[in-house]
């Protein structure tokens, strides 16, 4: 469980290729070093390579206007909301800028925008980032593009990935967003050895959520929240309709809270 990425294609320069001097920190300047940054080419499989171009200076730039924009832009948070912002000030965004190559070819370029899972404790947090650094990416394109990967030396050629367009979000309260998926999974109970149903591994039949939204449960409260979610959010969200403060800012939010077992 990586987290989730959003990949921009495009064409690197050829300064990136060379070695280029690393941003030095105090102690190099009190001590006189400098250091020096180069590509780094690695094996992917048979017949496939990667090439990975330093890019902190980069990183530090587009993270802090994607957090920019996102605190602007939720300037009256939802609950579910807050907590997605809160994650998103633990360091969790990443940015490489990388090509990929097949035999001899010229690789093929991409910077990653990446947004940690947490050790699977917060993936759909990091689903939910992606999502809004996509849409953020698509909406101030332009401006990204001339203020920081121009500069950098990359130029954009339209391609973006993956298109999260098809994605359903729905505000779960304290305990941030869900995954929703419209059509119920099928319910799977196991008997335990004295013929009673074993319900600790009870899962939401419509609902992804962050397993930290979860671990401080005990099993029986696990299990009535899950339940409890899945009885009384499902009638509040359309089908097919993202419902993420970004996508749906009308969405009725104070309604659906009343049903959500996270406050």
């Amino acid at each position: 469980m990586g987290g989730s990425a959003v990949l921009i294609y495009g064409n690197a320069s050829d300064a990136l290729l060379r070695p280029r001097p690393a941003p030095r920190s105090m102690v190099d300047r009190l001590l006189g070093r400098a250091h020096t940054e180069v590509p780094t080419w690695s094996p992917l499989g048979r017949n496939r390579r990667m090439i990975d171009v330093p890019a902190n200076a980069l990183e530090k730039s587009l993270s802090a206007a994607f957090r920019d924009h996102v605190g602007a832009r939720f300037d009256r948070p939802w609950a579910a909301t807050a907590s997605v912002l809160e994650y998103l000030q633990l360091g969790v965004m990443s940015v490489y800028v990388r090509g990929e190559a097949a035999g001899e070819n010229a690789p093929e370029w991409y910077v990653q925008i990446t947004f940690s899972g947490c050790a699977g404790m917060a993936e759909v947090s990091s689903e939910l980032a992606a999502h809004w650094a996509e849409r953020w990416y698509r909406a101030e394109q332009a401006n990204v593009v001339s203020t920081h990967l121009r500069p950098y030396g990359f130029e954009p050629n339209g391609r973006i990935e993956p298109d999260r367009s098809a994605e359903v979000f729905a505000p779960i309260g304290t305990a941030g967003y869900a995954v929703y998926n419209a059509t119920p999974r099928e319910e799977e109970e196991e008997e335990d050895g004295e013929g009673e149903t074993d319900e600790e591994d009870f899962e939401s039949r419509y609902f992804d959520i962050d397993a930290s939204a979860l671990e401080m449960l005990s099993k029986s409260e696990r299990l009535r929240a899950l339940k409890e979610l899945d009885e009384g959010l499902p009638r509040f969200l359309p089908a097919g309709s993202c419902c993420c403060q970004w996508c749906a800012p009308a969405f009725d939010v104070a309604a659906a809270d009343r049903v959500v077992p996270f406050r």
